[in-house]
């Protein structure tokens, strides 16, 4: 793996950057999920499309979560409302740094 630049970190989640080939990392508690700039972009916009109220659901344990698909339909996040609103943030947040870089580079 080539070196790492942090594009985000709120919260549990960290977002880099692989600076050899670009390539995205959302990095949350124990998963990595694995991005392309264009899936970050339409990984946000999907996030931005789930409200915590309206979509959360009662667990067993009694704790209210949201769960998230990932691209890959086997995976899915479940998070409670200030840990998914971390994580919703620190994507924008990831999105706005990466095209800082890319104007600083150009």
């Amino acid at each position: 793996m080539c070196s790492l630049r942090t594009l985000s970190q709120i919260g549990e989640t960290l977002v880099t950057q692989a600076a050899c080939c670009g390539v995205i990392h959302i990095w949350h508690n124990n998963l990595i999920l694995r991005l392309s700039i264009t899936g970050l972009r339409n990984f946000s916009k999907f996030l931005n499309g789930i409200l915590f109220e309206a979509d959360c659901v009662e667990f067993p344990s009694g704790e209210w979560k949201v769960i998230i698909d990932t691209p890959s339909p086997e995976i899915r996040f479940a998070m409670e409302q200030n840990e998914f609103s971390d994580f919703k943030h620190a994507v924008q947040q990831a999105l706005l740094m990466h095209e800082v870089y890319v104007i600083m580079e150009n």
